[in-house]
């Protein structure tokens, strides 16, 4: 078929019409439909922390990996380096930070280790070392040492572990749980393996007791 000639008659002109207003309808379609799915998704805000040289995602409701992990190091850095003299502007800067179920805890915490700093007369400082994301609960465990110096000078360390998780809300980092303790990360693999040692201990302790009741 010549189209040429085709497209020159009055029967080629209409169809020509009528292929122009599908397309136009298809484009229009296609348009709302992308529209729809940018409105519904949210703007994806990209960041690159300081803290860490990967950059991180945050949408108005969810963000990465990243983004926990880097404000899990802030928040230990800020709840690990504790003096009298900050206690307040810290109490300032973290509670918009946390949701309404870890609130108290922390607070209470906080004030407790203030008071404690002024009654031995203390600095505490943290050192983090290690920056432990779990995908399977969403906790990150930042790991590192803990020290507290005395009015002599002295400085005591110990191992301290910090375990948070952090959300998003409305683009803002959003604490919705918060524990620290002494030692290594409570991970499930160290939990799994801490409970299989205790079966192991408390099986031989029970065949010893029987041995004993033997003899």
């Amino acid at each position: 078929m010549n189209w040429g000639k085709f497209f020159a008659t009055w029967d080629g002109m209409r169809f020509e019409n009528r292929m122009q207003r599908y397309i136009i309808f298809g484009l229009i379609a296609s348009n709302v439909v992308v529209g729809l799915a940018a409105f519904t998704r949210g703007e994806v805000v990209v960041l690159t922390p300081p803290e860490l040289t990967q950059p991180m995602k945050v949408a108005r409701d969810r963000a990465d990996q990243s983004f926990a992990e880097s404000w899990s190091l802030v928040m230990a850095g800020l709840l690990g380096n504790v003096t009298p003299g900050n206690a307040d502007s810290l109490k300032r800067l973290i509670t918009p930070l946390l949701a309404p179920s870890v609130y108290q805890d922390v607070v209470n915490a906080l004030a407790r280790q203030v008071e404690q700093i002024k009654l031995d007369r203390v600095t505490m400082r943290f050192e983090p070392r290690e920056v432990i994301f779990e995908p399977k609960t969403e906790k990150v465990f930042v790991v590192g040492n803990s020290i507290v110096s005395g009015p002599m000078g002295r400085d005591d360390r110990d191992a301290r572990t910090y375990e948070l998780i952090v959300k998003v809300r409305a683009y803002q980092p959003y604490v919705t749980h918060l524990e620290t303790y002494r030692g290594q990360p409570r991970t499930l693999e160290n939990l799994a393996r801490l409970e299989k040692t205790a079966s192991r201990a408390a099986t031989a302790e029970a065949a010893a007791d029987a041995r004993e009741a033997a003899r």
